[in-house]
């Protein structure tokens, strides 16, 4: 049943979202406990809360391995643009968002109406499952991909909502034709992450355009893009174009991984504006032309200055190919297979207990991040710097021999 939702209750429930990763171990199984029974899937903790049971080991790490961060950002021209907007901090930043709206959205091709800003794509993916189980007209389950970055869905289950996940095919991409037989005209969203988190596979362009082009007209697909600047041509393969042809689809992207803005906060949401505006009541926006509550001066400051740094995301990329190259030789050393990265991370089997693994690392001060699906325990490492791969290679032929 669809509990009763006031405004007072989705404002407190996304504070402790928001502030999800000072909660105790104990404290996130209990909010994960309370949650509305969902459909069955490999995938049952959230990121956060996952990330939330080892919060208190971070400081021990020597190679943070564990959440895709670039280590490398943010640019030096946007940290020297932050700096300068610290000079106004005392000044409210009304039109910055704006103008970083203009930005962006222009970029595509897009106005300022196709585009709403948030403190990270999460904040914009918790906005999007709220508006679906509080004032959403349909209240079938939500599709999305087995195992998923399952932000969104774990949003929208704390608020009475289901969700199902299609297990990832054997080359552990999203199983596109398995997606599409389970929407029906009661779907209220299909949610795609592409490049895929936690596979790190990509999803071939033409067939996931028809794919959006035939699904978007049951329902709304929402494309999470996050890594999408780590494939070879993020233009060609965004499904962005697709919102200027009138289709019912939303993407989503965010500065955390290639800007280098994790800590910073920033993302957004493009999508059809009567779309957008219904979504926008359940963000912090109040207005596409002002600065919303959620975001800083120098956030936005930042985010326009890095969002035209072509160089140094180039140089980016290159040191994350580099990584990835280091990474793929130390596992085929060791005679362990991978699952090729379109991102900045790299999932592979394991032969042994993921919790097992992860505590060793753990205890060397390597922090990976472990899953279980498909009847496997994988091990995902982000790509951070070279030192730091060194450190996880060395630790990781220590723990497996």
């Amino acid at each position: 049943m669809k509990q009763n939702i006031s405004r007072r209750n989705w404002l407190r429930n996304g504070a402790m979202l928001t502030a999800g990763v000072g909660l105790l171990p104990s404290q996130w199984d209990s909010l994960l406990a309370k949650s509305p029974k969902r459909s069955k899937s490999h995938f049952q903790l959230s990121q956060l809360a996952e990330e939330a049971k080892i919060i208190n080991d971070f400081p021990k790490l020597k190679a943070r391995l564990l959440a895709n961060e670039n280590p490398y950002g943010p640019s030096q021209k946007a940290k020297d643009a932050m700096i300068e907007a610290m000079e106004i901090g005392y000044r409210y930043s009304f039109f910055g968002a704006g103008e970083l709206s203009d930005l962006i959205a222009g970029s595509f091709g897009l106005t300022k109406e196709n585009i709403l800003l948030g403190a990270g794509s999460t904040e914009l993916l918790t906005s999007v499952a709220y508006y679906l189980a509080i004032a959403g007209k349909k209240k079938g389950k939500i599709i999305c991909a087995d195992p998923p970055y399952d932000w969104l869905m774990i949003s929208a289950a704390e608020h009475g909502m289901e969700w199902e996940g299609v297990p990832v095919t054997k080359d552990n991409k999203h199983n596109l034709d398995a997606i599409a037989s389970k929407v029906t005209e009661d779907t209220p969203l299909v949610y795609i992450c592409n490049p895929a988190n936690p596979n790190g596979t990509v999803v071939d362009t033409d067939q996931l355009v028809s794919f959006c082009k035939e699904v978007s007209k049951k329902t709304t697909v929402l494309v999470d893009e996050a890594y999408i600047d780590y494939v070879d041509d993020p233009d060609k393969q965004s499904m962005a174009s697709l919102i200027k042809e009138g289709h019912n689809i939303m993407v989503a992207r965010t500065f955390s991984k290639v800007h280098g803005f994790a800590g910073i906060r920033m993302g957004y949401l493009l999508g059809q504006q009567d779309l957008l505006d219904e979504v926008m009541k359940y963000s912090s926006t109040i207005s596409k032309q002002f600065s919303t509550s959620s975001l800083s001066g120098l956030a936005i400051a930042g985010a326009k200055v890095s969002f035209q740094d072509k160089e140094f995301t180039k140089y980016c990329l290159d040191k994350t190919k580099e990584g990835k190259a280091f990474v793929y030789k130390v596992l085929e050393d060791l005679d362990y297979e991978y699952v090729p990265s379109s991102t900045n991370f790299i999932l592979f089997p394991l032969r042994m207990h993921g919790e097992q693994l992860q505590k060793a690392m753990f205890e060397k001060g390597v922090g990976i991040r472990k899953w279980k699906f498909a009847k496997q325990h994988w091990c995902r490492v982000s790509i951070g710097k070279m030192e730091e791969l060194e450190l996880f290679a060395e630790a990781f032929r220590d723990v497996v021999g």
